[in-house]
C-alpha cells in the first residue's frame, strides 16, 4: 500500500478550487441573466478544464478513502445547479428482490452555488473552499455509514458524527 501525503493532497486541491471558484466568479459577474451565466460557464469550462481537473483530484481523494475503508467505487460529480439547502448528496438506487430491498450505492453530487433564486448567486458568490471539502467529507462520511449499515437507517446518528468527524480529522481540511 502506498503512503500518500494527505496534505500536499488536499493543499493542491485547495488551490485548485480557488482558481475554479475565481474563475466562476467572473461569469457570475459578466453574466446578464440566468440563460447568458449558464452559456458563458459551460464556454468557461471547457475553455479552462478545471471543473474536470477538481472533480478528477475529489475522484483522487475518494478512490483513497475508498481503499482505506473498502468503499464501493463511485463517482464524484460537481453541479453547476443552483440549490438552497442542499450543498451535496450521496445517491443510492433500490432494488426489491424477493421482497427484501436493497441499496446500491449511485455517486456523489457536490453543489458548489448555493442560493435560492439566481440573483442570489451574484451576492452570495461561490462556496468558500472549506464549506466545499467539508460538504464532500461530509457525503464520503454517508458513503461510508452505507456500507457499515448494508444501507439501513442512514442519517445523521452518532455512527454517522463519528465518521464525519474521524474523516475530517484524518484529512486535516482547512
Amino acid at each position: 500500500m502506498r503512503v500518500v501525503d494527505k496534505k500536499r493532497l488536499v493543499a493542491e486541491l485547495r488551490e485548485l478550487y480557488k482558481e475554479f471558484a475565481s474563475g466562476v466568479k467572473e461569469v457570475l459577474e459578466e453574466a446578464e441573466n440566468i440563460r447568458d451565466f449558464y452559456v458563458k460557464l459551460e464556454e468557461y469550462h471547457r475553455e479552462t478544464g478545471l471543473k474536470r481537473m477538481l472533480r478528477e483530484k475529489l475522484q483522487d481523494v475518494y478512490r483513497i478513502i475508498a481503499d482505506e475503508y473498502e468503499l464501493p467505487r463511485i463517482p464524484v460529480y460537481i453541479s453547476d445547479k443552483y440549490k438552497l439547502k442542499r450543498k451535496g448528496l450521496f445517491f443510492y438506487s433500490l432494488k426489491k428482490t424477493r421482497g427484501i430491498v436493497l441499496k446500491k450505492a449511485k455517486g456523489i453530487v457536490l453543489f458548489y452555488l448555493v442560493a435560492a433564486r439566481y440573483n442570489d448567486i451574484r451576492s452570495m458568490g461561490v462556496e468558500p473552499w472549506i464549506e466545499f471539502f467539508s460538504t464532500f467529507l461530509h457525503e464520503v462520511a454517508h458513503v461510508v455509514e452505507y456500507k457499515e449499515k448494508a444501507g439501513v437507517g442512514l442519517g445523521h446518528g452518532r455512527s454517522f458524527k463519528e465518521i464525519f468527524e474521524k474523516l475530517k480529522k484524518e484529512w486535516g481540511y482547512g
